[in-house]
């Protein structure tokens, strides 16, 4: 379990490890995945959509509180683990 202020994480104990970024590509050259359906929406237009209303209040207070909270956690966790090293 970890408390990180806001949230608890629950993890369980020998979690399967991440894969290195090599470890990664080797895995999916070995799945040899169709990905011929996503390259499809590449010519959809989306792309060259433009949204031409303005972001709602509510989301924009939304967006900004987050990530203000997302900064004061990761300066939590810094001067934590500062402390830990001393």
């Amino acid at each position: 379990m970890e408390d990180r202020g806001h949230e608890i994480v629950l993890k369980r104990k020998g979690g399967p490890r991440k894969l290195s970024l090599e470890e990664t590509y080797k895995e999916m050259v070995a799945s040899q995945e169709d990905w011929a359906d996503w390259e499809k929406t590449s010519t959809d237009g989306l792309g060259d959509f433009h949204w031409h209303h303005p972001i709602p209040k509510k989301v924009r207070l939304w967006a900004n509180a987050s990530t203000c909270k997302d900064r004061q956690e990761r300066g939590r966790r810094r001067k934590a683990k500062t402390r830990r090293r001393q």
